[in-house]
């Protein structure tokens, strides 16, 4: 079983997978699409550790459901090093990809890892910051 953690944003209980978008703000997400690719399920869970600087909070929200991936648009050096440290994959998704998008290159395993940021990056779109545009 595989539980991704998704930062997505979305109206309040809007269930239409095309209407959610990700969240390319990772630490600044309001919440999180959990989806379960055995079940084919998707709960959300609400953030409520809004930016913690790169803390490892998101690591311990990750270990309590039981994730197995983090979906992102934008990551930085520390909290991609925290992730891989505690073997969590980390995957890349375009900045507006929609929620079914995301599924659907997951299940057809077009989602791509996450390439390594420069160290020190953060997500603040700083010129260090990684994302999609950058790699490609």
């Amino acid at each position: 079983m595989t539980r991704l953690f998704i930062p997505v944003k979305r109206e309040e209980n809007e269930t239409d997978l095309q209407k959610i978008r990700i969240e390319p703000r990772f630490g600044r997400t309001n919440e999180f699409a959990i989806y379960d690719t055995a079940m084919k399920s998707l709960e959300f869970l609400k953030n409520t550790n809004h930016h913690q600087g790169g803390s490892d909070s998101f690591i311990d929200m990750i270990k309590k459901i039981k994730g197995e991936g983090v979906v992102v648009a934008h990551i930085g050096s520390h909290a991609y090093d925290s992730f891989y440290s505690e073997g969590f994959p980390v995957y890349q998704a375009e900045k507006n990809a929609n929620l079914k998008e995301i599924i659907n290159l997951y299940e057809d395993k077009q989602l791509i890892s996450f390439p390594k940021p420069k160290d020190g990056s953060c997500c603040s779109g700083e010129s260090k910051h990684v994302s999609h545009l950058e790699v490609m």
